[in-house]
């Protein structure tokens, strides 16, 4: 699903970034939080570009974040920019 809204929609376009954050989420479920964490930080950082750092989907992904990292030890890493 992501590979394809990423080459029908494009890669920064709100339907792309919610797909790419199931995708982390699917990672987190399957015991990948390393590569979970990884495309979170990518798609936060997208989403806080298009959409606004106060976007309700922005600070989904960012409290997602600090969830992920907060069971990694390091939730204080997870701030607006």
């Amino acid at each position: 699903m992501q590979q394809t809204a990423h080459n029908h929609l494009g890669p920064h376009h709100p339907d792309t970034l919610l797909a790419r954050g199931n995708l982390a989420t699917s990672y987190a479920d399957a015991g990948r939080t390393t590569e979970a964490i990884a495309l979170l930080e990518q798609v936060l950082a997208d989403r806080e570009r298009v959409l606004g750092a106060e976007h309700p989907g922005t600070e989904a992904t960012r409290a997602a974040l600090a969830r992920w990292l907060g069971g990694e030890g390091d939730a204080g890493a997870v701030g607006t920019d």
